[in-house]
């Protein structure tokens, strides 16, 4: 992964706007739907791997892992139900001359919905992608 580089993935557990955070953690201007609101994410570096849980002010830091190549095996009594029926979007961000993160690219079956959203460069909604059996 080049420097300054993130891979994170986030979790939509029940599909309810009550409930989750739409914020990412790297704290761009690209949040999720209301109703994709995440309740899990997890986010890895090249320094480390955090899993994070959401929270009524800001994610909660409930697992870090150290450098190198991560496998990450999350128990079942932390993320319960059946995955099948989860939402799930993944990004790649990078570092701007800034030093922000940025939008590289995201989890998105239908191509031409997902070269449209890297176009723009405004605040966006990015969708939940669901696994199928």
């Amino acid at each position: 992964m080049p420097s300054g580089s993130r891979v994170e993935a986030y979790i939509d557990m029940n599909h309810k706007q009550t409930e989750g955070a739409t914020e990412l953690l790297s704290g761009t201007d690209i949040n999720l739907e209301p109703d994709d609101a995440w309740e899990f994410a997890i986010s890895f570096g090249n320094e480390s791997a955090g899993l994070y849980r959401s929270g009524s002010i800001k994610p909660r830091l409930i697992g870090q892992y150290g450098p190198g190549k991560y496998t990450v095996a999350i128990p079942r009594s932390v993320l319960r139900g059946n995955p099948l029926n989860w939402g799930y979007q993944a990004l790649i961000l990078n570092k701007d001359v800034t030093g922000a993160f940025k939008l590289g690219d995201f989890l998105c079956a239908d191509d031409k919905t997902r070269q449209g959203f890297l176009k723009k460069h405004l605040s966006i909604y990015l969708p939940y992608e669901k696994m199928v059996q």
